[in-house]
């Protein structure tokens, strides 16, 4: 999971270990949150969602050099 903010709101962009250990894209996630509790969340699971926040379509696997 990488946090990030759509419009102000607590969003993360969630991916999916891949064969190789690093992380593939699933899709971003954003939350409305009414009296301190998630009260609506959005799931867009197209590619250009990671193009619009600008994130990688897949992680590096952890611990690589």
């Amino acid at each position: 999971m990488v946090p990030v903010f759509a419009n102000g709101q607590p969003s993360v962009a969630a991916h999916r270990r891949g064969d190789g250990g690093g992380g593939e894209r699933r899709a971003v996630r954003v939350f409305a949150v009414t009296r301190g509790a998630i009260s609506h969340n959005v799931v867009f699971q197209d590619a250009e969602a990671f193009t619009a926040f600008e994130l990688p379509a897949v992680l590096d696997p952890p611990n690589a050099s």
